[in-house]
């Protein structure tokens, strides 16, 4: 299946037509030959469309009359979405969900840096995954965002902060219910200490680099793209992106996945506003580093 772009004619523009892209939904010029937004390629002669049949990110030649070919195109997109996060989260919710009924502690792999290893192949397989399916609709991951420039890596760290605020605020809030529920307070649990070895090697590291990657284009921008085109709804996309990111955190604790629904829902509405992926990504760097440097001189201080 190939994405074509339509060519429409604005109100009050005199008559100029432009060409909308049908991935990202940005307008562009008409002759333009690829989306200033997202990078994905017109086809050298776009379909027409029948007035008043399409909306936003519809293909041509599934707005007009011909039912049985977009409904075919829906169902497709919508394996390979299901694909895609199959392939990326069933194992991670599964884990999560067996140690929160359980109530069994986490159990990490015992050979070192291998866990790590085993981990870092899982995830480049899964982003493998959503670079074919990208592929199959002639697109690229610069079709959800993710390019380079020195102002979306500007933003990152100011993105990291309000996150991190936004969590830290959605904690208090959580701690504050239990608290007048129980009169007991909530303790975060020392996630750092479980999942990391006393000594941090490089490739936990290298792990939580792409881990970056591995999370915020699949769960981010793929789900939120696709939820999208599927749905027409920005505010469905929203809320299918974040409940899925905190289903695969419950392994850490009811209050601690809850609490990341601040933090997750900042980097969800400013992904569907800016459609840069790539600050999210930074962002969720720079948080999990900052993690482990902490840990790194809890670790050190200790064994001082």
């Amino acid at each position: 299946m190939l994405l074509t772009a339509r060519t429409n004619t604005l109100p009050n523009s005199n008559k100029t037509n432009v060409s909308t892209c049908s991935y990202c939904g940005l307008q562009n010029p008409e002759k333009a030959t690829a989306c200033a937004g997202c990078g994905t390629k017109f086809p050298d002669l776009p379909l027409p469309v029948k007035e008043g049949t399409e909306r936003p990110g519809t293909p041509p030649s599934e707005a007009g009359a011909c039912p049985p070919a977009r409904w075919s195109e829906r169902r497709v997109r919508g394996f390979e979405l299901g694909l895609v996060l199959f392939v990326a989260f069933a194992g991670p919710v599964f884990l999560s969900g067996y140690v929160l009924l359980s109530g069994e502690p986490f159990q990490e792999m015992s050979a070192g840096s291998m866990k790590w290893i085993y981990s870092i192949l899982h995830e480049l397989g899964a982003l493998g995954v959503l670079a074919y399916v990208l592929f199959r609709n002639s697109a690229w991951v610069s079709s959800l965002g993710l390019r380079w420039s020195a102002r979306s890596a500007a933003a990152s760290l100011p993105l990291a902060i309000v996150g991190l605020i936004s969590c830290q605020i959605c904690y208090l809030a959580l701690y504050g219910i239990v608290f007048a529920a129980s009169s007991h307070g909530l303790q975060r649990p020392d996630i750092a200490s479980k999942l990391l070895d006393p000594r941090v090697s490089v490739a936990a590291v290298v792990m939580i680099v792409v881990n970056g990657f591995y999370e915020e284009l699949i769960v981010r921008a793929y789900l939120m793209t696709e939820i999208k085109w599927l749905s027409n709804s920005t505010l469905l996309a929203i809320v299918c992106s974040v409940a899925l990111q905190t289903a695969y955190h419950f392994y850490q604790g009811i209050p601690t996945a809850l609490s990341y629904i601040g933090l997750f829902l900042v980097m969800s509405v400013y992904y569907s506003r800016t459609n840069r992926i790539l600050p999210v990504i930074l962002a969720h760097i720079l948080i999990d580093l900052s993690s482990v440097v902490i840990y790194a001189l809890k670790t050190n201080s200790r064994g001082g």
